[in-house]
């Protein structure tokens, strides 16, 4: 098993866009340290009460080219999660 030290030496930090809704300009923008883009942008969701996006982008923090894409993501909300209005 590996040590905590070592969990975060693993790590990476990313920056997570993500749209909220269905209108333009509806998104959400972070940083966030994760062992994969799919944990970053997972960590990002919960964080904001995001069940669903259409569309995101996860970039890698200090290293050039494209950004990781996703499209119509699910995230498990915790039962104390709020959840964030659409409209």
């Amino acid at each position: 098993m590996a040590s905590t030290a070592e969990q975060f030496s693993s790590l990476k930090w990313y920056q997570v866009v993500f749209a909220v809704g269905d209108r333009p300009g509806g998104e959400v923008r972070g940083r966030v340290q994760a062992a994969t883009p799919d944990q970053a942008l997972r960590a990002m969701m919960r964080s904001h009460g995001v069940p669903f996006t259409r569309s995101a982008s996860i970039w890698l923090l200090g290293h050039a080219g494209a950004p990781s894409t996703r499209v119509n993501v699910r995230c498990r909300l915790s039962a104390g999660c709020s959840v964030a209005s659409s409209s």
